[in-house]
């Protein structure tokens, strides 16, 4: 066996992910899409898009134009008579705003020790306290076990969720 980390296999996956993605996506978008922030004085038009503004309106437009990094027009028109602007066609293709999601698993597991155990099918706080006992043959002594996500405390006939005491 290999002697590759949890976080070093996870974070490698990541990464071929984010490649194999990008690889399959669109590569005449890719291609024109500038890898450094536009030049000072550098106006850039994404154009022929689906561009969700998330504005109170919620707002799709065709064309935004961004100047030094700020949006300096949003709407249905390409800019005309601007110097320094660079165009990217997006084809028809879909732009959404530069979220942050906090709730990415792959990258909470990554950071799991590695005796993580599913409890999303258990009914009963018995059940969950077999299945622990079950999953701690298999973890050496001093070792977390883990479970993340996939249950909700109405599951279980107690309709509520297991004290520390039940869990140790």
């Amino acid at each position: 066996m290999s002697d590759i980390s949890r976080r070093g296999f996870f974070g490698t996956a990541a990464a071929a992910a984010v490649g194999a993605a990008a690889a399959q996506g669109a590569p005449d978008v890719a291609a024109q899409t500038p890898t450094a922030p536009p030049a000072v004085d550098e106006t850039l038009a994404l154009v022929n898009g689906r561009i969700h503004t998330m504005d109170g309106r919620n707002t799709v437009a065709r064309v935004v134009t961004i100047r030094n990094g700020r949006f300096v027009s949003v709407g249905d028109t390409a800019p005309r008579n601007v110097p320094n602007v660079r165009t990217i066609d997006l084809g028809g293709r879909t732009v959404v705003p530069g979220l942050i999601e906090a709730h990415v698993h792959i990258v909470s597991l990554a950071n799991r020790p590695g005796y993580h155990t599913i409890l999303e099918n258990t009914t009963s706080i018995r059940e969950i306290q077999e299945t622990l006992a079950a999953r701690r043959r298999d973890v050496p002594d001093g070792q977390w076990i883990t479970s993340m996500g996939g249950w909700i405390p109405n599951q279980w006939k107690e309709g509520r969720r297991p004290t520390r005491r039940e869990l140790d």
